[in-house]
């Protein structure tokens, strides 16, 4: 079990079970070539070969809140956000006279000055988003043998203090934090043969500082270590690499409606490989539109648009477990309803186990795809007493409002975020189900 930067300790251990290579490769060995890094490169010289010779098996890795990708905390925005402590520390009156200003302003200075250097304070150097060991851990294409039972947290505001704090760091972060490490930044480092397990918790005393007094958070690193089977803990269906807050599910691990989110056209990302493109604006001004050529056989979609869904499948996931349903646009309705049709049957028969509905919201062309496959869902629905109730008036009336918001804002004139989740929760609320099974799951 890890905390912390201990993390980063446990997943350079990790590189012993490497599928295919050795722990550190020339590759890796590239990035530590600067003069100044000759001590790190001759320690990693040496652990390579420890690691090979010791072949170390991790059966069991619980890491917790480890800033697996780097934290923000220790990259460039630093000096700001201490300058900003110096600067209120000021304000006290009387403060400034005292001789723990100079000491605390002095020690924040300092820190500043030397984080970047890795001979003064490599500990610290290293949880730089950018440091030689944050890409060694994080480098595409390797994957390890090693167990991993992720546990981290979020923030979030309960009281009108935690709310406050809550504000604070996320004007810093700019995305889900614990106040030191960004929340999917504890998703990095390499990949795994087997599923990586997770759990968020979130709240007003979730904290970095709390993970182990927390009952919540506390009591799942005994099950991840003492019961890893147990059923405490979502997998985790993306790559280490590719999370954002939209990929993880927070706190609940009880049953929850489902709900497919359906993209208008070119509201799906579409990548080439491993490659983005679409809606990638540097490749794109590089040519990659040519990438998307329709004779290409590597083109997958990745993901929905996210200035267009970000918010609406963050305000969703609160209340519901969300399957976006991103499709390659450039091709016929068939296609993306066939592919849905397996995505539904899958749906379906999870929400059934758990006595728990499944919603659609489909945006634009998203609709398109949803109404093609409703003859054969009616036919593949085998409950009895099932049946189809065509869901146009629902979805156009979801639809609208989220066209009406991006119209407004197009046009100059805000829609509070509040006013569209209060109609789409009265949409959902209205229309629910449109497809009802006898005692199991509603579409």
């Amino acid at each position: 079990m890890s905390h912390s930067r201990g993390g980063l300790v446990g997943e350079i251990l990790c590189r012993a079970m490497l599928q295919s290579r050795s722990p550190f490769d020339d590759g890796d060995f590239e990035l530590f070539s600067a003069p100044e890094r000759k001590r790190d490169l001759d320690a990693l010289t040496a652990l390579r070969k420890l690691l090979a010779d010791k072949k170390f098996q991790i059966e069991r890795f619980v890491r917790v809140a480890c800033p697996a990708r780097g934290t923000t905390l220790a990259d460039g925005r630093l000096d700001r956000y201490l300058s900003i402590i110096v600067n209120m520390l000021e304000q006290i009156p009387g403060f400034k006279l005292n001789p723990v200003y100079d000491a605390a302003s002095a020690l924040l200075l300092a820190v500043v000055k030397k984080r970047t250097d890795p001979q003064e304070l490599p500990g610290l150097e290293a949880q730089m988003p950018t440091s030689p060991l944050v890409r060694v851990l994080n480098r595409p294409g390797q994957a390890t043998g090693a167990d991993l039972h992720v546990v981290g947290g979020d923030l979030a505001g309960d009281t009108a203090w935690s709310t406050l704090k809550a504000l604070v760091t996320d004007l810093y972060y700019w995305e889900d934090n614990d106040l030191v490490v960004n929340t999917p930044s504890m998703f990095g480092g390499a990949e795994r043969t087997g599923v990586i397990h997770y759990w968020i918790d979130t709240g007003g005393s979730v904290d970095h500082f709390h993970y182990f007094r927390n009952a919540d958070t506390a009591s799942r690193v005994v099950a991840a270590l003492v019961h890893p089977d147990a059923d405490v803990f979502h997998p985790l269906e993306k790559k280490p690499s590719e999370i954002t807050p939209e990929d993880y599910r927070k706190r609940t691990i009880a049953p929850q409606p489902i709900v497919i989110v359906l993209p208008g056209i070119m509201g799906s990302t579409l990548k080439a490989g491993d490659n983005s493109v679409w809606m990638n604006f540097l490749a794109l001004a590089a040519g990659g539109l040519a990438d998307l050529d329709m004779s290409a056989a590597n083109i997958e979609p990745s993901g929905l648009v996210a200035d267009s869904y970000q918010r609406l499948v963050r305000y969703l996931s609160q209340t519901h477990e969300v399957i976006p349903f991103p499709y390659d646009w450039r091709k016929t309705i068939t296609d993306a309803a066939d592919r849905l049709r397996a995505v539904l049957e899958q749906a379906l028969s999870k929400a059934e186990a758990h006595d728990q509905p499944v919603r659609i919201i489909a945006h634009s062309m998203g609709d398109a795809g949803r109404c093609r496959r409703s003859e054969a869902l009616e036919a593949n629905v085998r409950e009895p007493g099932c049946k189809i109730r065509h869901a146009g008036n629902t979805e156009w009336r979801i639809a609208c409002h989220y066209q009406h918001a991006h119209r407004a804002r197009r046009t100059g004139q805000e829609i509070g975020v509040a006013r569209f989740q209060a109609r789409l929760r009265r949409s959902l609320e209205l229309h629910h189900p449109l497809l009802r099974c006898a005692g199991a799951a509603a579409l």
